[in-house]
């Protein structure tokens, strides 16, 4: 692939961060092993490594490097604590895992396609190993039309929703959001049972039959699940971290891991882009990933290293992601942050628009009757207003 130049967004006054980032993949090559040897000889603040890893999501993949490559190098204490981490973690997520075929299994025989992503699908898919990843959820997309019988379905195996919906707004919830959350009191579970993959207001046109048809095969412990293609996932990742203020390193080292190795179509992944209205999201992912992770840029990509505005962004998002004490996210800021990766002024107009359109949480801050509706959109600024 011979794209254009990676622009360099490491910290390179930051030696916490730069040993996060080498550690931050599935494999180590022998030149990342070098390295990786070469900053732990060198010093580090252990203490504010560890802090990293845990906030970034990122301590398991350190704790397997820095074992497999520098074991010995490692303080006592903080090797000690990485592995209990990790174990920690190991067993949490084997449990998620097991849930999460379980349900697949259960939807599968009441007649529910439900692609499970991100979770135990996305730590198998890029890193070969569930226990590689942290997550606390498990994400289920499933057809418009079969999300009330899933919820069904999901109920009777002992989850409860987060917010309650009754009858009269089911119709309005499918319009008005995108996930539905499930909780189990016995432990710390939590569902998300997706129809879409942003919010209506984000305005991103997803094409969920046309992901459908392009669904691959993965084995999970004890089960073969349908999947996004990679080229699907990208996207979806892309979106993902977008929504989440580009808050975590391992959301950018997942769309690295993804983009190491493998021949993408990028063609149809930038006419999909296109068609999305999300070029700027995506975009933006790759730039971070190639700036972050040396991962090589489609050709498509070079108007992205030219980009002023993408480029201000990425070193901003960048900044706060290793700063000791990031600035609060509060809503407005990602609004205006959200706003400026906004394919066109028309779809600018439109996420304005949308924007304060109530959702499930707007509903169970001040529960209404159906004639009372009108007054939702009021509510929602008020809570947001106080984020």
């Amino acid at each position: 692939m011979n794209g254009p130049p990676v622009v360099d967004l490491r910290p390179h006054d930051d030696r916490e961060t730069l040993l996060l980032l080498d550690c931050a993949r599935a494999t180590i090559e022998p030149e990342t092993a070098d390295r990786i040897r070469a900053r732990v000889a060198a010093g580090l603040n252990w203490d504010r490594l560890v802090a990293l890893a845990q906030r970034h999501g990122l301590a398991p993949l350190l704790y397997a490097h820095l074992s497999q490559v520098c074991d010995a190098q490692v303080p006592a204490g903080t090797r000690a604590f990485l592995q209990d981490y990790a174990q920690k973690n190991t067993a949490f997520v084997v449990l998620l895992t097991g849930d999460l075929v379980r349900l697949l299994k259960v939807l599968e025989a009441n007649g529910i396609t439900a692609v499970p992503y991100k979770g135990p699908a996305i730590a198998l898919k890029l890193y070969g190993n569930v226990a590689r990843r942290q997550f606390a959820d498990l994400d289920i997309l499933v057809r418009r039309g079969d999300v009330w019988e899933a919820s069904r379905v999901i109920e009777a195996e002992g989850f409860e929703p987060v917010v309650a919906v009754p009858g009269a707004m089911h119709a309005r919830l499918l319009s008005h959001a995108y996930v539905r959350m499930f909780h189990r009191g016995s432990s710390r579970t939590l569902v998300e049972l997706h129809w879409d993959i942003a919010e209506p207001y984000w305005a991103v046109r997803f094409d969920a039959d046309a992901m459908w048809r392009r669904l691959e095969p993965m084995s999970l412990p004890g089960a073969t699940a349908s999947v996004p293609c990679a080229e699907d996932l990208l996207l979806l990742l892309c979106v993902h971290l977008v929504r989440h203020g580009s808050d975590k390193l391992e959301g950018i080292g997942s769309i690295a891991a993804l983009l190491r190795g493998r021949d993408l179509d990028w063609d149809r992944i930038w006419t999909q882009a296109a068609e999305m209205h999300c070029r700027r999201i995506l975009a933006f992912g790759l730039l971070l990933a190639g700036g972050l992770f040396d991962v090589p840029l489609p050709p498509q990509a070079a108007a992205v290293t030219r980009s002023r505005t993408l480029l201000a962004m990425a070193r901003t998002t960048v900044r706060e992601l290793v700063a000791d004490e990031p600035p609060a996210r509060t809503w407005r800021r990602q609004v205006a942050f959200q706003m400026r990766l906004k394919d066109s002024r028309a779809d600018q107009a439109r996420y304005c628009a949308r924007v304060l359109a109530s959702g499930p949480e707007d509903w169970a801050t001040l529960p209404l009757p159906e004639s009372l509706s009108f007054v939702y959109p009021l509510v929602r600024v008020v809570r947001l207003a106080r984020k």
